[in-house]
């Protein structure tokens, strides 16, 4: 019921309601275990936000919409997984320096 409602708000204020989405992905994105974890997120968040940001068909922006929460929901589920696995010490390759450089 909450997404749906959620849903329909941003039908009704698209502009506001994208703001939102876009820093809600962002800053759960800086929770993400990982200096490389935190720079790809991040990037592909912008990214995927300055593709839509030129769409004028509202179809097309509900649509846009939809896959930003799919996205939102898919980073949290994400995040949920990897702070499990490093709570128990499996971090996938724990000890190899994968930082960006």
């Amino acid at each position: 019921l909450a997404g749906t409602r959620s849903l329909i708000a941003a039908m009704m204020y698209p502009r506001v309601h994208t703001l939102n989405l876009y820093k809600t992905m962002l800053r759960l994105a800086q929770n993400l275990p990982g200096e490389h974890r935190v720079v790809a997120a991040t990037t592909r968040i912008r990214e995927g936000f300055r593709s839509g940001k030129d769409l004028i068909d509202n179809r097309e922006i509900e649509e846009a919409q939809v896959l930003g929460h799919t996205m939102l929901e898919s980073l949290e589920t994400h995040l949920a997984n990897l702070t499990v696995l490093e709570e128990m010490d499996m971090t996938p390759y724990k000890g190899v320096d994968n930082t960006v450089r």
